[in-house]
């Protein structure tokens, strides 16, 4: 979550970027937000499972 943040905000307030990179890296972030939230909900899925057989 920090070194999201800190993307986010070097993105953000950074001055030295063009708005066509700020562009740019704004829809990668979100790619990878995506990318992210997937991962999260396939993950869980996996613990539902683990949790939901029975102990041998």
């Amino acid at each position: 979550m920090d070194f999201w943040a800190s993307l986010e905000h070097k993105l953000r307030y950074k001055k030295d970027i063009s708005h066509e990179m700020i562009d740019a890296l704004g829809e990668d972030l979100k790619k990878c937000a995506l990318d992210s939230a997937d991962l999260d909900r396939r993950m869980e899925e996996v613990k539902k499972k683990l949790y939901s057989q029975p102990e041998v």
